[in-house]
Formats: C-alpha cells, structure tokens, sequence
C-alpha cells in the first residue's frame, strides 16, 4: 500500500462514491458483512492482504475490500444499483494434465490506466 498510495487514496477516493449508496443501504451492507465472513473463513491471506494495502496506503479496509468486491455488490446489492451495461474484466484458465495457463483482460476504467502492471510469462 504505501508503494503505490497516492494512486490508490487517488482510485479509492472516486470510487468510493459509488460505493457510499450501496454500502449504506440494507441490502448492501448485509452483502458486504456475508463477503467479508465469507473471505475470512475461506481466503484470510487475501483479507489480510487488503488490510496491509489499506494501511500502507492510509484508505479504510472497508472502502478497499469493498471495491475489491465492487461488481458482486451490486448483484446482491438491488436492482436498482446493478447496471448491465458494465464491461468489466474477463479471465480464462486452460489446463491439461501437464500445464495450465491463465489469461486476464483489464477492463478497468480509465483512471485505473497508470495503476495496470502487465506480465506476460511463459514455461516451456
């Protein structure tokens, strides 16, 4: 977090904006309390992963694990916070017995451009 944190407070800060209407609602908060149970049971490396982004980069743990959830909380969020027209990242895993390989699209949103990393890497 403290790497990149003028970009992250500067990402975070905008998007949480349009996390604010639907952490603040039932619904939304009762999906972000059964996400965060969920990951802490399930994936507590990740959730502590976030919570060392958020503190290096000095953004509550709530704004960062919230937008690391952003489209599943509108699912479960309402209608009225779900927009179909989102276009957001694809990612593919293709294995055999032997190998397996996996590819990632960034979709993000444009403010999100100077914080996107590639890496392409490859095993013979």
């Amino acid at each position: 977090g403290m790497a990149y944190r003028a970009e992250i407070r500067k990402r975070m800060r905008v998007k949480r904006e349009s996390l604010d209407p639907i952490l603040s609602s039932r619904q939304g908060r009762d999906a972000y309390n059964r996400f965060l149970s969920s990951h802490l049971r399930q994936v507590p490396l990740l959730v502590r992963e976030l919570e060392g982004i958020a503190n290096g980069s000095g953004v509550a743990f709530e704004t960062v694990f919230a937008q690391s959830l952003a489209q599943e909380l509108t699912y479960f969020a309402g209608n009225s916070y779900h927009r179909t027209d989102d276009d957001h990242c694809t990612d593919y895993t293709l294995c055999n017995d032997s190998l397996c390989v996996g590819g990632h699209n960034e979709d993000s949103d444009i403010e999100d451009f100077p914080l996107v990393p590639t890496f392409v890497t490859g095993h013979n």
